[in-house]
């Protein structure tokens, strides 16, 4: 992340944004390609390398750490994880995220490590 910036509207209030760096792509056309293009071929190592990516976000986001709060992210697609061009995974989209709800999700969408 970059930076937060807010724009004031007096119709809707205060909107908060996150700055964060440009992403090449995402999962989704990663895998499918775009459009009418078909997708790039690419080895096993690298597909390895966006697992282990996606994986090490998703325990960071779970985790239970002294500066932070659990989050759920109940939004987790292809769509949503963008890619770098040297397969630098980011989790995008937490407009769906639970912060610090392990006790109240658990009775309403069952366990944390099924939505993963």
């Amino acid at each position: 992340m970059l930076g937060v910036t807010y724009r004031q509207d007096q119709l809707h209030g205060t909107h908060w944004m996150l700055v964060c760096e440009c992403m090449h792509t995402d999962l989704h056309k990663w895998i499918y390609g775009r459009g009418h293009a078909p997708p790039p071929r690419t080895d096993w190592t690298k597909h390895v390398k966006v697992a282990l990516g996606i994986t090490k976000a998703l325990i960071y986001l779970h985790s239970d750490l002294p500066a932070k709060s659990p989050i759920a992210h109940l939004d987790l697609k292809p769509g949503n994880i963008l890619l770098s061009p040297p397969l630098t995974v980011k989790v995008a989209d937490f407009g769906l995220s639970r912060i610090g709800a392990h006790p109240t999700l658990l009775p309403r969408f069952g366990c944390l490590a099924v939505l993963s």
